[in-house]
């Protein structure tokens, strides 16, 4: 089933650390038919900008910076349009350090701002003054995907949550219901790549275990998840990563109760 047709592709919001913006083609062609579309750990929303809109869809993600991206956007990212996005580190230091906004749009810029500027997009360390001189970078190009009102008009009827993952599963479970989760991963805790990493491998098979819903898991490559989601179809798939020392190739699983 071709989940594309008739719909115009769209690229990440953002850039995360383990996006799916490699993998998102084959993750969708294994979605199966459904009413209600729920992403748990939403990110950059490589999967769910590429997909083909569903009757219902929920996206959700604990990170309230992450989700303040996606209902700021919905609410007035309009606003964005002829904000200026060149990289300085004096900016980017100002907008990691505010805590406090008067609007919402003013938060929105913040958020997208400090996405974009900063290293491996990872919002903690600025891109460096030597990326500064990047075409990337230049004041014509950069932001230029928020110049638009693609992505508010995308997510005009998405509802957005702030919540733990395993209350969204139960709140939203149902037969007509497709969960698709993209924690992070059991590596994560080492790399501190993201603010709450602690989503364990027993929660994870616990709280899926006995849904009533289809769900689609990615997660990395390692005995014991495999030997944990035995009985489930676990696929294994290439994927490539990119590092400060290049490219890396790695395998990680799809594991689904489909």
């Amino acid at each position: 089933m071709n989940f594309n047709i008739g719909h115009t592709y769209m690229r990440s919001i953002i850039g995360r650390v383990g996006g799916k913006s490699k993998l998102k083609d084959a993750i969708i062609k294994l979605i199966p038919k459904h009413n209600i579309y729920v992403e748990a750990f939403v990110g950059g929303g490589a999967v769910f900008f590429g997909k083909e809109p569903s009757a219902k869809e929920v996206v959700n993600d604990l990170d309230p910076n992450i989700s303040h991206i996606y209902s700021d956007m919905k609410s007035v990212g309009e606003k964005m349009i002829n904000k200026d996005f060149k990289p300085t580190r004096e900016k980017f230091n100002r907008f990691k350090n505010q805590k406090t906004f008067k609007t919402k749009s003013e938060r929105l810029y913040r958020n997208l701002y400090l996405s974009v500027t900063s290293f491996r997009q990872d919002r903690k360390g600025y891109i460096g003054e030597k990326s500064e001189k990047s075409p990337r970078y230049d004041r014509e190009t950069n932001g230029k995907k928020y110049k638009n009102t693609d992505y508010k008009d995308r997510l005009k009827d998405v509802t957005i949550t702030n919540k733990d993952w395993k209350r969204l599963i139960n709140k939203y479970d149902g037969n007509d219901t497709f969960f698709y989760l993209d924690p992070p991963y059991s590596t994560a805790s080492d790399n501190k790549d993201y603010e709450n990493n602690d989503v364990s491998i027993d929660e994870l098979y616990d709280t899926l275990k006995n849904i009533k819903g289809k769900f689609l898991l990615s997660y990395d490559h390692n005995k014991e998840i495999k030997n944990k989601f035995k009985g489930f179809r676990v696929r294994t798939v290439k994927t490539k990563y990119e590092t400060m020392g290049g490219t890396i190739n790695k395998k990680e699983y799809l594991i689904s109760n489909y």
